[in-house]
């Protein structure tokens, strides 16, 4: 009897050790939210070309029962409801495939995002970046070419979101006197920019029995490249050719700006961390916290946690813990003023971890 006691204790033990932990039960929630972003387009106009279309071919997902969307300026959201028990990753995938035969038949540059409702879409560990010296575009800049790929590596890490400021690019300012004077509409620049900022391979080269690919590098890599741009100025063969720096103004910017990002008072960059299903939430953060200080990041940044659900597992777990030897004690308190047992009261600690277990 003792050992089997014992076996079950240690058993429980194990288990308890290698279990995953985490504030959120694993949920697999019967939803998958389809997220549409076009640009600028009115919410008339929005309903009538992307959400409809998009809700007549999401309907023919295997499973879905309802669907209900929300349409505003520029993006729409599409909700796919499924019956309780339904396999969501296969959902998750019809999804997928219906919206890729989709997006060949939408405004071009219609974007679409694709997820499913389930505790991973909440973060476990957000980290703000800030500086005294560096503008938020160079700490967007560090936190997507530095920490993103740092993160993305770690076992349990099923994504990292970076909010604040905005990518760098190149802002182009046309001067339309100068257009006009040349006969150069807006979309010959557009088409310019878009030609000359590509990569094209364009044959092969075979030496000493290996075949090499032969690629033209034409991307834009600095403001001046930019500047050199050629244009042409007529659609004849004997057209003329400027460039972009005589028909508009050119200067470094960053993308617009609609949400902005401060952490206690200084402009920012969050970087939020979203674990993968079933994922240890302690275990991920703790590798998180040694990969970031394992980056080498410049002196001047100060990254700092303002979320970390690591602290409420660990403290819900705490308050278990507590909870039961509080319990413990006191159950045998009672059991020796009552009985008056000294031998009852040791028994029943000792068989306290296998009742646990």
């Amino acid at each position: 009897m003792a050992l089997a006691v014992l076996l079950v204790t240690l058993g429980g033990v194990l288990a308890a050790l290698k279990l995953p932990v985490a504030l959120f039960p694993q949920i697999d929630y019967p939803r998958v939210v389809v997220s549409i972003d076009a640009g600028e387009r009115a919410p008339a106009e929005m309903a009538a070309v992307i959400t409809r279309p998009a809700e007549i071919a999401l309907r023919s997902v295997p499973g879905v029962n309802r669907i209900r969307s929300t349409t505003s300026r520029g993006s729409a959201e599409i909700s796919l409801f499924f019956p309780w028990g339904e396999n969501m990753v296969t959902s998750e995938l019809g999804v997928r495939t219906e919206v890729a035969a989709l997006a060949q038949d939408l405004p071009v540059g219609t974007r679409f995002g694709i997820r499913r409702s389930d505790p991973t879409i909440f973060p476990v560990l957000g980290l703000a970046l800030t500086s005294d010296n560096l503008d938020p575009a160079t700490l967007r800049q560090i936190a997507e070419t530095k920490l993103r790929p740092a993160l993305t590596t770690i076992p349990g890490v099923a994504g990292v979101d970076i909010l604040g400021s905005s990518p760098r690019e190149f802002a182009v300012s046309i001067e339309p006197a100068q257009l006009n004077a040349l006969g150069i509409t807006l979309t010959d620049v557009a088409n310019a920019l878009a030609g000359e900022n590509s990569v094209i391979g364009v044959g092969r080269v075979e030496d000493q029995h290996r075949l090499y690919l032969v690629l033209v590098d034409n991307q834009i890599a600095t403001i001046e490249d930019l500047k050199r741009t050629p244009i042409k100025t007529g659609a004849t063969a004997g057209a003329g050719v400027t460039t972009l720096d005589q028909v508009a103004d050119i200067e470094p910017s960053v993308e617009p700006i609609f949400t902005k990002v401060t952490s206690n008072g200084r402009d920012a960059v969050l970087v939020n961390i979203r674990q993968s299903y079933g994922g240890d939430t302690v275990a991920i953060v703790s590798a998180i916290t040694a990969r970031v200080a394992a980056v080498g990041l410049a002196k001047s940044i100060t990254v700092q946690p303002f979320y970390d659900q690591s602290e409420l597992v660990v403290g819900a777990a705490n308050a278990v813990r507590d909870a039961i030897l509080i319990g413990a004690v006191l159950a045998g308190v009672i059991l020796f003023l009552f009985l008056r047992s000294a031998r009852l009261m040791i028994l029943t600690g000792a068989v306290l971890p296998a009742v646990l277990a």
